[in-house]
């Protein structure tokens, strides 16, 4: 059975980490690859690999495209996904 529950995360600014339990964040990103809010956070948390995954594919923020980012470095999720809101 999978469990799904949301959650607002929390960042510790003395030494970078998300504090979360879970295994997979969400974070939106706007068209053109606009970071929001949350995505640009997770982005200088993880030393640019949201920025650098966005320009390296076909990802572009469009409405209702994702993008995972496995392993994030400096999150303890295993995954993070950029949901594109338009």
């Amino acid at each position: 059975m999978v469990t799904i529950s949301f959650a607002e995360h929390t960042t510790d600014k003395e030494n970078a980490k998300v504090k979360s339990s879970f295994d997979t964040l969400v974070a939106l990103v706007g068209d053109g690859g606009k970071l929001l809010a949350s995505a640009a956070a997770l982005d200088k948390i993880t030393g640019g690999a949201v920025k650098t995954a966005v320009a390296a594919g076909k990802f572009t923020g469009k409405k209702g495209q994702t993008l995972s980012i496995v392993a994030p470095h400096g999150l303890s999720a295993q995954r993070l996904v950029l949901l594109g809101i338009g």
